[in-house]
């Protein structure tokens, strides 16, 4: 072989080679690339994980909070029936049976109180939450099922039993569910609580005027109204005027002292009308125009309706220069 023909194939092998190298380069330069991609997808892959562990983590946390409210209901219900089972009694001397306990069980009931306090204020709190969402959803409708009622009057009932009800905002709910139970005539509940949060539905006048309004219509619905309503109207009619509030109070009263013709009373009711500052006096007088036309304070009127709105009409046309 003569050297040219080496030189030859030296140059062609070197040719190939720096090909070669140029291939290789973008060859793993490609691979660089898609292990780039591949990263990329790894990470986006993984976020997604991520976010989807955290919402099963939420879901989790909600499903564990909702199984230990109820194991407590559970607990506490199972206690109870335990505590009025006839089986429960001690069939040996309590102190001689408590001796017998190893030490670290002795404690126990000391040991537990704390927990139980804490236990109890969780649970007077959620009451307060609960009924203050309800009356809240019953107070914003117009129109409200009986099933939003009964919860309402079963949480009412609780918070009466627990002695939980001195609380300000509970007693602003209060109103707002005695207002809605009057607007929807709701009189076996109203008389319900009333009696329930006695006495409060006399000393707070948030409460005691819904009330005082829905008796004041009951006792002009009827020609005749039973004893226990227009006693009970005359309670609040007295906590009214010690809270200053003439116009519940003295509107419907004298209306319906005309109505039964008890010309003493009515004289008298007069004559504290006509002494009372002129605010109140256009205040009484602007109720029963109000009253006394039933497009003004019903949706659709009734017979009871009728009936009040009639009354007050009578009784302007009446007596109502008195209060002018």
């Amino acid at each position: 072989m003569t050297l040219e023909q080496i030189a030859i194939i030296l140059s062609t092998m070197s040719f190939v080679l720096a090909l070669f190298t140029i291939w290789l380069a973008r060859h793993h330069k490609q691979q660089a690339r898609e292990s780039y991609g591949a990263v990329r997808k790894t990470l986006v892959l993984v976020n997604e994980v991520v976010e989807h562990m955290n919402v099963v983590v939420e879901h989790v946390s909600v499903i564990v909070e909702r199984i230990g409210e109820y194991t407590l209901k559970s607990t506490n219900a199972k206690d109870e029936e335990l505590d009025s089972s006839p089986h429960n009694a001690p069939q040996s001397d309590p102190v001689q049976q408590s001796s017998e306990l190893p030490d670290k069980e002795q404690p126990k009931d000391v040991l537990t109180t704390d927990r139980e306090d804490d236990q109890s204020a969780d649970l007077s709190d959620k009451l307060k939450h609960n009924f203050r969402k309800i009356t809240s959803k019953i107070y914003a409708s117009e129109e409200f099922t009986t099933v939003d009622r009964d919860l309402a009057v079963s949480l009412a009932t609780d918070l009466a039993n627990r002695e939980l009800q001195d609380d300000p905002k509970i007693l602003i709910a209060l109103g707002e569910l005695l207002s809605s139970f009057a607007a929807a005539d709701l009189a076996m509940y109203i008389d319900l609580l009333d009696d329930m949060f006695s006495p409060l539905t006399l000393n707070d006048r948030t409460i005691n005027a819904p009330i005082l309004i829905n008796l004041g219509q009951r006792i002009l619905s009827e020609d005749k109204p039973q004893k226990a309503v227009v006693d009970r109207f005359v309670k609040h009619r007295d906590a009214a005027r010690d809270h200053g509030n003439f116009v519940d109070a003295l509107a419907p009263w004298v209306v319906y002292n005309y109505k039964q013709g008890q010309k003493s009373t009515l004289n008298d009711i007069l004559e504290e009308i006509v002494g009372l500052r002129e605010h109140y006096k256009r205040a009484i007088r602007g109720r029963m125009e109000h009253m006394s036309d039933t497009e003004n304070w019903m949706r659709e009127p009734t017979r009871q309706g009728e009936k009040i709105a009639q009354s007050y009409k009578q009784f302007l046309e009446r007596y109502g220069e008195k209060l002018s």
